[in-house]
C-alpha cells in the first residue's frame, strides 16, 4: 500500500483497533460493576478508559479519510451531516429510551442514574448536562463521549459548508478550546466540559489521515515495535491511580493511542487478509458493543449475586462472562438492528434523491 490511499479502501487494522478500544471500555466497566455489586476489594481497571481516547483518534482519522476535500466522492455538508447522524443517532436513541424505561420500571438495575426532565432532553440532544450526582453524564452514561463526537462532527460540517480546509481550521480551533478549558470551572456550566484536552485526540487522528493521504507510512520495523509497546504502555497505566490517569489522559492514553493508530495503518498491508474475519466484524460492531454493554453487565452481576457464590475466582469468572456476554450482545445488536436500520435510512435518502432528479 504505497502512494495515496483511496478513501474507499478498507483499513481492517483500524477496525481491529476499534474493537480493541471497545474491549478496554467493557473490561473497565465490568471490573467497576463487580466492585460496586459483588466485591468492594476487587481490582479495578482504570487503563480501560484509554479505549475512549483511541476511539477519538480513530474518529478524526476516519472522518478526514472519508469526507475531507482530499477524499474521493466528497459529499456536501448536508450529506456528510446526515451520514453521521444516521450512524450515531438511531442506536443511541433506542438504547437511551431503553435506559429511561428501565429506570422508571426497575431503578435497582441501573446504578449512578436517575431521571429529571432537562437531563433526559439533553441526553437525547447530545448536550452535556449535570445529572443528579452533578456529573456531566447523559442518561446512558457512556454517551458522554458522543457529545464530543457530535461537537466534532458539527465543526466539520461547518468547515464543509464554509468551504474551508477542515483539518487546519478545526485543528486550530480545538487547540484554542483545549487551552481555554484549562481554566474552566463548574460555574461555566456543563456544556463547557467540551473544552477539554481530549479534543486534541481528534486533531491527532485528522493529521494522521493527512499524512496517510500524502502516502507516508511509519516504517514497518518501527511499527512492529510501536504497536505492542504502546499497547503495553496503556495497560501499564493500570498501576496508576485513576484520577491521575484521567487528569493526564492526553499524555498517558491520547498520544499512545494515536501512535497505536499510526502503527496499525503502517501494518495494514501485512495483516489485511488476516483481519478480515472476526476482528473486522468486532470493529464494525464496536459502537453497538460500547452502547449496549451497560445493559448486559448489571444483569450478569445480579444473576451471580443470586447464586450466592463467593471467592476471588468467582470475580474473575464474572469478569470473563461479562466481557464475552457484552461483546456477543453488541455483535448481535449490530447485525440484527444497527445494520438493517441504518441501511434502510440510507436507502430512503437515495430513493428521495432519485425522485428529485426524476
Amino acid at each position: 500500500m504505497t502512494g495515496r490511499m483511496k478513501s474507499s479502501s478498507r483499513y481492517y487494522s483500524v477496525q481491529a483497533l476499534r474493537g480493541f478500544a471497545a474491549l478496554l471500555v467493557v473490561i473497565y466497566h465490568a471490573a467497576k460493576m463487580i466492585r460496586d455489586r459483588m466485591d468492594p476489594l476487587f481490582t479495578q481497571f482504570p487503563a480501560g478508559g484509554a479505549g475512549v481516547d483511541i476511539f477519538f483518534a480513530i474518529s478524526g482519522f476516519v472522518i478526514v479519510m472519508t469526507a475531507s476535500p482530499d477524499a474521493e466522492n466528497l459529499e456536501s455538508w448536508s450529506g456528510f451531516l446526515w451520514r453521521r447522524l444516521v450512524r450515531i443517532v438511531p442506536l443511541y436513541w433506542l438504547l437511551t429510551s431503553l435506559k429511561l424505561v428501565t429506570l422508571l420500571i426497575s431503578p435497582d438495575l441501573a446504578q449512578h442514574s436517575a431521571v429529571s426532565a432537562w437531563h433526559v432532553i439533553a441526553s437525547y440532544l447530545f448536550i452535556p448536562a449535570w445529572n443528579v450526582e452533578h456529573k456531566p453524564f447523559p442518561l446512558l452514561t457512556v454517551g458522554w463521549t458522543l457529545s464530543y463526537e457530535m461537537f466534532f462532527y458539527l465543526l466539520f460540517t461547518l468547515a464543509l459548508w464554509r468551504q474551508v480546509r477542515p483539518v487546519g481550521w478545526i485543528s486550530g480551533l480545538l487547540m484554542v478550546l483545549s487551552v481555554i478549558g484549562l481554566w474552566r470551572t463548574e460555574a461555566w456550566g456543563a456544556v463547557s466540559t467540551l473544552f477539554h484536552p481530549v479534543l486534541l485526540e481528534f486533531v491527532f487522528g485528522m493529521w494522521i489521515a493527512r499524512v496517510t493521504f500524502a502516502g507516508w507510512r511509519m516504517p514497518l520495523r518501527l511499527a512492529y515495535y510501536i504497536l505492542p509497546s504502546m499497547a503495553i504502555f496503556i495497560l501499564a497505566t493500570n498501576a496508576l491511580p485513576e484520577l491521575f490517569c484521567l487528569k493526564y489522559r492526553l499524555f498517558l492514553w491520547g498520544i499512545p493511542g494515536a501512535l497505536l493508530l499510526l502503527s496499525a495503518i503502517a501494518l495494514e498491508a501485512r495483516f489485511h487478509e488476516m483481519l478480515r474475519g472476526f476482528p473486522a466484524l468486532f470493529g464494525n460492531a464496536s459502537y453497538a458493543v460500547y452502547l449496549v454493554h451497560g445493559f448486559i453487565l448489571p444483569g450478569i452481576g445480579i444473576l451471580f449475586l443470586k447464586l450466592h457464590w463467593q471467592g476471588i475466582w468467582l470475580d474473575y469468572i464474572v469478569l470473563f462472562v461479562s466481557v464475552i456476554g457484552s461483546v456477543m450482545a453488541g455483535i448481535l445488536l449490530h447485525l440484527w438492528v444497527e445494520q438493517p436500520f441504518n441501511r434502510r435510512l440510507r436507502g430512503m435518502v437515495v430513493r428521495r434523491k432519485k425522485v428529485n432528479i426524476d
